[in-house]
């Protein structure tokens, strides 16, 4: 194996990769995947590194890379290729990267090319740059997400015609139909794309990571699933320092000062916890829910995404999450072992006590309240609008009759 068919550096805390085989027009060979999948995770778990910019060795290469490797291409069988799983290696490596994954593209990205750039978050395309699966020609269709990606940055009919001509398209043509963020100069593709991933790199980090994974989700979720996935990240980055100090920044007209890396924050150490780590989970239940919230946190519950739980420590001892064997419990809450078997016991006492029973019989009335009732003798429209008085009424009488310590169940 060739040491040198990638080229890598760092520049403003941007992992730079170049594709480097020249001769074979950068094309994607079996070595080169390898050395460009291992460079990827490198810089994924370089914490000076915030973005990662994928490009040919040099800015003026009139080839960004011309596809896959067609002398291996003609060696492959159908059971060498469906066994060894080919290409999936390349399209689940990139897919795993968590950080900003950017493309400067100058000349040909044909076949494998343009869907090694198509992986990437960002593409910024010199005017020279061309783009094409012209896989059809020799007798075989893309199969590095070629057929999948096009389609949703292009439109169907673009795609098809793409796909099933081979024909190619020019980077103003790219650029119009959505496939490219940005055209420059080919002289400035490079320097323009490490300036954009500069710029990501210096966001707070858990939050430009959950940035590009909501955005990623949009692909695969539908619109109400989305949003909600949406919603509960866009909660989870009011949980970090950076959120407070970007709006007071705004407040009072001065540019915020961001960490790209989280600092360690300062707990209040004693058994009354100033903030817990919760995951919500449709499936958590109430009556825990409502005691934690109520009993154990003196300020607020922190509602962190699973994505950003390496960068917090443990709420009671306050050691790395990443020294301890984290998991998600069925209590929702992210401690260290040693913290959490404390916790469970804590819970346990709870749940003998007569505060626990009431509280689990409130929640059951609370169901049973908001549960609708069909209205014998009425269809459609007025049977739901019925439906929903009926409802309304009970849940008003329920209010009535309700201690106020147990206020809080009906808060929705």
């Amino acid at each position: 194996m060739s040491a040198d068919l990638i080229l890598v550096a760092k520049s403003q805390g941007v992992g730079v990769i170049k594709l480097n085989r020249p001769k074979a027009l950068n094309a994607l060979s079996a070595a080169l995947i390898q050395q460009l999948l291992g460079s990827v995770k490198s810089f994924e778990e370089d914490d000076e590194v915030g973005a990662i910019v994928i490009t040919g060795r040099r800015v003026h290469e009139k080839v960004f890379a011309a596809g896959a490797d067609i002398k291996e291409l003609e060696k492959l069988t159908f059971v060498n290729a469906y066994m060894g799983n080919f290409l999936q290696s390349l399209a689940d490596g990139i897919a795993a990267a968590r950080k900003p994954i950017l493309a400067a593209v100058n000349g040909y990205a044909l076949g494998g090319g343009c869907e090694l750039a198509m992986m990437c978050d960002v593409i910024y395309a010199g005017t020279n740059a061309v783009f094409g699966q012209p896989e059809i020609k020799i007798g075989t269709i893309p199969g590095a997400g070629g057929t999948q990606r096009l389609i949703r940055a292009v439109g169907k009919a673009k795609a098809m015609h793409m796909v099933l001509t081979g024909e190619s398209m020019k980077a103003d043509e790219a650029e119009q139909a959505g496939l490219v963020a940005k055209i420059v100069p080919p002289e400035k593709t490079l320097e323009i794309a490490i300036a954009a991933g500069a710029a990501m790199a210096s966001m707070s980090r858990p939050v430009l990571l959950m940035a590009k994974e909501s955005v990623n989700r949009a692909e695969d979720l539908a619109l109400s699933e989305g949003l909600r996935f949406e919603r509960r990240l866009y909660h989870a980055s009011f949980s970090t320092n950076d959120s407070k100090e970007g709006m007071r920044a705004f407040i009072q007209k001065r540019k915020p000062t961001l960490k790209p890396l989280p600092a360690v924050e300062e707990h209040n150490t004693n058994r009354n916890y100033q903030k817990y780590t919760l995951f919500l989970n449709p499936l958590v239940s109430p009556i825990v829910l409502s005691y934690m919230c109520k009993h154990i946190l003196n300020a607020q519950a922190a509602i962190r995404a699973p994505c950003c739980q390496k960068w917090f420590d443990c709420p009671e001892c306050h050691a790395e999450t990443s020294d301890h064997p984290i998991r998600k419990t069925t209590d929702m809450v992210f401690m260290c072992k040693k913290c959490r078997k404390a916790f469970r016991k804590d819970m346990a006492a709870f749940e003998e006590s007569d505060e626990y029973s009431k509280r689990k019989y409130y929640t059951q009335k609370i169901i049973e309240a908001k549960t609708p009732t069909p209205v014998v003798g009425v269809e459609g429209e007025d049977a739901r609008k019925d439906a929903r008085m009926l409802r309304d009424e009970r849940m008003k009488q329920l209010a009535l009759s309700l201690d106020d310590e147990f206020a809080d169940l009906l808060e929705p």
